[in-house]
């Protein structure tokens, strides 16, 4: 019997995985696993119920508007037209050039980084790019702006975001592959988020620059700015006579004289706004103002946008909607009411005319009388101004994904709400306890509200092979027998002014007129207000209507074996009282053994010889014939057996490996096994071994027994087994 166990333990050696569990692969394996979303942002590939380190993620979204490079244009027209600007010598130079006259803010500094940016806008390259960083005037785009008007982000708990490169292609945009292990320490956490957002890159380069541009002012250089500019614009009709009587001179309409003597009139006031633009030009605001004017199309606006917010919005509103407390407007109107009634009830013909003249006089002073919530009202419509523009991310997908590791293996059953919440492939229905359970649901949309109902129950867990197999035994005895757009911003053109000039050297105040009217037209024309520069801003995400999710749940606890049966309730998060409920979802959870009994039929490779001796001392040696013995015995799984398991070709196919102990049922002391075991299904167990046998032996002299001893040796055998209770009905209907 030399050599046996040596040949057990060569196939123990051979047939044993060399992972420690089937729940986790080689560390040499790596998936490759692809993301796909369609143009209206759902998720069209199935996701992976499993998600290891060792694995590799690539995403894509197809469709125009993720490959989408409309910033590039967007920014570039408004480029050009702020260069056409700049190259109208006549109608535009003559005022910049007075107001701005520090060298890094001439009309050649400004063409200058036009020209470099527009070149790397055609020609978006790392080269290009690397010239912009002296940019004083103009923004700098970041290192992606060339890139598609997508973006996907990676969000680990204790980690930075990580915003995976982009690149387009036929169909749409695709990410570089990313390696799931650069995450780090998965120990941290379990999951993490991803983020599929479509980018509007031209007005993150706006928010950019307004917050590097942010410290060039200071807010009493920002009142300072608008007082002056309110006492320029009280000369409005001084300066429009002026211009006027220059654009009569220079169509020849009056003479030389005459202009010079019309100006001359108005040399006392014309001295007063020129003192008052001296004040303008000394303000310290250029270098904010210069940076600006790519974007106002060319108008020095103190606030380039249209909204404001903050602290200074608050202070401007306590001052622009102060409350009139004199009560004069209070007592004007109460006279007002009394007059319209005195007129009703006295009427004459021309009663109504003064009734309607009277309304007016009314709306009049009720204006003056404004309410504390008008005030609140305006700020708040300036803040969701701010947070509309603020908003250059539209999500189109949000998604969890879970992590396992090696000490725990999470398992996702995916439901499609496109497609009613059906299983997004075709699943098994029974897991083992040492799988951590979670039920995921995919294409949710942003507006919906989605929850589980799970009902946990215990089941008898037993071999799907045993189970079978008493049926049938039962139906032989009792005769009977079973069977789920980037939005675009466009650049306002400036329409160029036409002024005319004036030839030749005038003495005095008329020379000083033609230039300080010219300046005085460049900075009165873009003024839009007093209304604050906004603090500065952060680029927010539209999170309020993204179009679809992933929803992850995880399974109630409960003790193995239990069956989970759930049902997918979807409310509107407007209204939950409006539900739609998808049912009839089910799978099991098994518990994994380490014993296990069996019993069946022993076969011997080898024939069995006994000496024995009767009672008056004759020795005799029998062979014992019987080859299958009926043996019972205990299955030791060194990786816990899963019942559940039931196919030939086994999902965990070291789960079905055991060590057998066992004894002949008829004769227990005297015969032993031990053997490796295979379940070919669980309930039906191959095993192979050694049968160690009782034998006597005897010493014999002179026909004399001097000595009797026993001794264990050893026959291969091969065994056959069933669980218990398949035995017991079988021989139950045997014995029928």
């Amino acid at each position: 019997m030399k050599g046996i166990f040596p040949l057990c333990l060569w196939m123990a050696a051979m047939f044993m995985p060399r992972h420690v569990s089937a729940q986790w692969p080689p560390k040499s394996t790596s998936r490759l696993i692809k993301i796909e979303i369609n143009s209206r942002g759902a998720l069209i590939s199935p996701l992976p119920n499993t998600i290891n380190p060792t694995d590799t993620i690539q995403f894509f979204i197809h469709g125009e508007a993720a490959k989408d490079t409309g910033h590039i244009d967007v920014y570039r027209q408004t480029l050009l037209a702020y260069q056409a600007l700049l190259n109208n010598s006549d109608t535009y130079l003559p005022g910049y050039r007075m107001m701005f006259n520090d060298a890094s803010q001439t009309d050649a500094a400004q063409a200058g980084e036009i020209d470099k940016t527009i070149a790397y806008l055609n020609t978006p390259d790392k080269a290009h790019l690397a010239a912009l960083a002296s940019n004083k005037l103009l923004p700098v785009p970041g290192s992606d702006f060339a890139a598609p008007a997508s973006r996907i982000t990676i969000s680990y708990p204790g980690k930075d975001p990580v915003s995976l490169d982009i690149r387009a292609t036929a169909t749409g945009a695709a990410s570089e592959p990313f390696p799931v292990d650069t995450l780090g320490d998965f120990k941290a956490g379990q999951a993490f988020t991803f983020e599929i957002t479509l980018v509007d890159k031209y007005k993150e380069l706006i928010i950019g620059h307004l917050n590097k541009t942010h410290g060039y002012f200071q807010r009493d250089n920002e009142k300072k700015w608008h007082q002056l500019m309110k006492a320029l614009l009280s000369h409005a009709p001084l300066m429009d006579s002026v211009t006027a009587i220059r654009k009569a001179h220079a169509e020849g309409k009056i003479d030389d004289a005459v202009y010079k003597d019309s100006i001359a009139k108005k040399c006392a006031r014309i001295s007063r706004v020129e003192q008052l633009l001296d004040q303008l030009k000394a303000s310290d605001n250029n270098r904010w103002l210069a940076t600006w004017l790519w974007y106002t199309g060319g108008l020095p606006r103190f606030n380039p946008f249209d909204f404001s917010n903050g602290q200074p919005l608050k202070t401007y509103t306590t001052a622009q909607f102060k409350a009139d407390t004199s009560q004069y407007y209070q007592s004007f109107i109460t006279a007002i009411n009394k007059a319209i009634d005195q007129q009703r009830l006295s009427s004459k013909p021309n009663s109504p005319d003064t009734i309607l003249m009277l309304a007016e006089k009314k709306k009049q002073g009720e204006a003056k009388l404004i309410d504390k919530s008008t005030g609140q009202a305006f700020i708040d419509k300036q803040n969701n101004r701010a947070d509309a523009f603020s908003q250059s991310e539209k999500i189109v997908y949000r998604g969890d994904l879970l992590i396992s590791t090696k000490d725990r293996l999470r398992y996702i059953r995916y439901h499609d709400r496109l497609k009613s919440y059906t299983l997004s492939q075709k699943l098994p229905r029974d897991y083992p306890e040492d799988y951590a359970m979670h039920i995921g649901l995919v294409n949710v949309p942003g507006n919906k509200t989605v929850t589980l109902d799970q009902r946990l129950s215990d089941f008898t867990e037993k071999a799907e092979f045993s189970i079978q197999l008493q049926e049938s035994l039962g139906a032989l005895s009792t005769g009977k027998s079973s069977v789920t757009e980037t939005a675009k911003t466009v650049a306002a053109l400036l329409a160029t002014i036409k002024k005319a000039a004036v030839s030749g050297n005038t003495p005095g105040c008329v020379q000083s007129a033609q230039a300080y009217a010219e300046l005085y037209h460049f900075v009165t024309m873009g003024y839009n207000g007093d209304l604050p520069v906004p603090e500065k801003l952060t680029p927010q995400t539209d999170s309020s209507q993204y179009q679809y999710t992933t929803i992850l749940a995880g399974q109630d606890d409960k003790a193995a074996p239990f069956t989970n049966e759930y049902s997918i309730i979807e409310r509107l998060a407007s209204d939950t009282s409006k539900k739609q409920i998808a049912k009839g979802f089910r799978y099991n959870v098994g518990k994994l053994r380490s014993f296990a009994i069996g019993a069946g039929l022993a076969f011997g490779f080898s024939q069995v010889r006994q000496v024995n001796v009767d009672s008056v001392g004759a020795l005799s040696t029998t062979t014992d014939a019987a080859r299958a013995k009926f043996i019972v015995g205990l299955k030791y799984y060194p990786f816990k057996t899963f019942l559940r398991d039931n196919g030939i070709c086994p999902r965990w196919p070291e789960r079905r490996f055991s060590l057998f102990g066992g004894f002949e049922v008829l004769d227990p002391l005297n015969n032993l096994y031990l053997g490796i075991g295979y379940d070919i299904v669980p309930g039906l167990n191959v095993n192979a071994g050694a049968n160690f046998y009782r034998q006597n032996y005897y010493r014999i002299q002179n026909d004399r027994i001097l000595d009797k001893a026993t001794r264990m040796p050893a026959v291969g055998y091969l065994a056959v087994t069933l669980d218990p209770e398949v035995v017991v009905d079988l021989i139950k209907l045997m014995a029928k």
